[in-house]
């Protein structure tokens, strides 16, 4: 698979930023000087703004520690197999709707915490719930439970969007393989 060919200094400071901050959530700290020698066009914005960026992660992490979702808990009929990734509003897993025997995608919030996050997230469900396209994965089903409001879509297999911005896959192979 060849990378695709970009100069570093096509990426911006918001994409070093998103990139970081998606890494400490996962728990992993980037060395911010690897980073500001590897974006010298960025260098004093990487230097100054990332550490900053990271306190104020810890800060909130400390605050707001969402519920924990275990490999093999049950969420909304799935059963939890690995988590998958994390976004601003929650986290997806990949689980088996055991009911149909079949693997899925959950994205999970916590209930606790902001009444505006969940109203969004179930506006989110429904719009998605409508939409027929290829290119928007389908929603089999919504709801919530004590802990968590959850989405179950359909589980595509393939590159995340960080893969694909930082030259680990190659966007031209991932659409020849969609029906």
């Amino acid at each position: 698979m060849s990378k695709p060919s970009y100069k570093p200094s096509d990426i911006s400071c918001s994409n070093i930023a998103d990139m970081y901050i998606s890494e400490l959530r996962r728990g992993v700290e980037l060395p911010i000087e690897v980073l500001a020698q590897t974006f010298p066009h960025l260098a004093d914005q990487i230097r100054g703004d990332l550490p900053a960026l990271a306190l104020i992660e810890r800060s909130m992490e400390k605050k707001k520690k969402p519920p924990t979702v275990k490999t093999s808990q049950l969420i909304g009929g799935c059963r939890i197999i690995r988590e998958l990734g994390r976004g601003a509003m929650g986290t997806v897993y990949e689980a088996g709707q055991l009911d149909v025997g079949r693997s899925v995608a959950l994205k999970v919030i916590p209930l606790e915490g902001n009444q505006r996050a969940i109203e969004r997230f179930e506006i989110e469900a429904k719009a998605m719930g409508r939409v027929d396209h290829p290119n928007i994965t389908p929603v089999y089903f919504n709801g919530h439970d004590k802990k968590f409001a959850y989405i179950v879509m359909k589980l595509i297999h393939g590159a995340s969007i960080y893969d694909l911005q930082h030259g680990r896959a190659d966007y031209r192979l991932l659409s020849k393989r969609r029906p």
